[in-house]
């Protein structure tokens, strides 16, 4: 049934949390890739983009940078074919998702769409507890706005430097930012 498909989903999804959490990344994969197939068994589109982002995330982790991009790519065409592509420009939980565009099209120099996708990526983090979501958007939504000679690149620099200075950011955040 639908329901159990549903709870199946939420049960694989948590053992490749516990994977990805210990730094086993392709167990995590693999637990995620049978979650996301019950996922779609039950059509519930929050759980099958939780799941299909945190695969991406893994996927980058283990350098399949090319993967974790078209596993965004899917999941946003899969979303509007569904008929709700608009949430995924409202909902904070869809940040990750266009960070993954974006950072991937800044390291294959494609400036102008990685600007696109990490502008959102940034506005869909304002207001966000996540800390280290937020602060790494910030930084490559800087580097964005540096490469295409935009004037406001500064004033992102000056926001990462206010987070620096209250002491919010975590010590590895720190390292990267400096």
């Amino acid at each position: 049934p639908k329901e159990d498909a549903l709870w199946h989903s939420w049960a694989w999804y948590a053992k490749g949390i516990a994977f990805y959490n210990t730094g086993n990344m392709h167990e995590s994969v693999s637990a995620f890739e049978v979650a996301l197939d019950f996922g779609k068994a039950s059509g519930n589109i929050y759980v099958i983009s939780s799941i299909a982002i945190k695969i991406a995330e893994s996927e980058q982790q283990l350098g399949k940078y090319k993967h974790a991009y078209k596993r965004c790519v899917d999941l946003l065409e899969y979303i509007k074919g569904k008929g709700y592509g608009n949430i995924t420009n409202d909902e904070w939980m869809y940040a990750p998702l266009y960070f993954i565009l974006g950072t991937s099209q800044f390291s294959w120099g494609e400036y102008e769409k990685a600007f696109g996708n990490i502008k959102t990526a940034y506005k869909l983090c304002e207001g966000v507890n996540d800390i280290f979501l937020r602060v790494t958007t910030l930084m490559v939504y800087s580097f964005v706005l540096k490469e295409l000679g935009d004037p406001d690149f500064k004033n992102k620099f000056d926001e990462l430097d206010r987070i620096f200075a209250s002491g919010e950011m975590p010590l590895t955040l720190r390292y990267s930012y400096i």
